[in-house]
């Protein structure tokens, strides 16, 4: 589990060193190590400040090896860490973004509409909220720009 082997050294993000080529697999695998909250199945209070720290420290680590995956052309497993993202967090409105964005270079109408669909409804229905401005004008400009 993520948070067993961040505590033993094994899977410290710190002893990984930065993302690179070279430590790629290794990031790779760490992300893999995250199997969801920890102790989630229990309602153990004194656990919560550790649960949400992993919780963060695990959704940096996942956006980073995203934006690596999207600066390298390997939209395909960016598009795999950001689906991932969404199962995990489904709140984390950066993953829809991300994704709205690759799907836009790929020329994937239909799922830029889904994404920014899917955003809507989880924030509205479930948080009452909206998504940001920035994410409805770059929604706007692209179907614009489409015609």
């Amino acid at each position: 589990m993520f948070e067993s082997t961040r505590r033993n050294g094994n899977g410290n993000l710190t002893e990984a060193g930065a993302l690179h080529e070279r430590n790629l697999a290794r990031h790779r695998e760490l992300l893999g190590l995250y199997k969801g909250d920890y102790l989630g199945d229990y309602d153990y209070h004194w656990a919560e400040n550790e649960r949400l720290r992993l919780r963060r420290l695990w959704l940096q680590h996942a956006m980073r090896l995203g934006d690596y995956y999207t600066r390298q052309g390997l939209l395909g497993e960016a598009i795999t860490v950001y689906n991932r993202i969404q199962r995990q967090h489904p709140y984390a409105e950066e993953s829809y973004f991300e994704l709205m964005k690759l799907y836009g270079q790929l020329d994937n109408r239909g799922a830029v509409d889904e994404q920014y669909l899917r955003l809507k409804q989880v924030l509205e229905q479930e948080l009452g909220l909206s998504p940001r401005p920035e994410i409805d004008e770059w929604y706007n400009a692209w179907k614009r720009r489409l015609g």
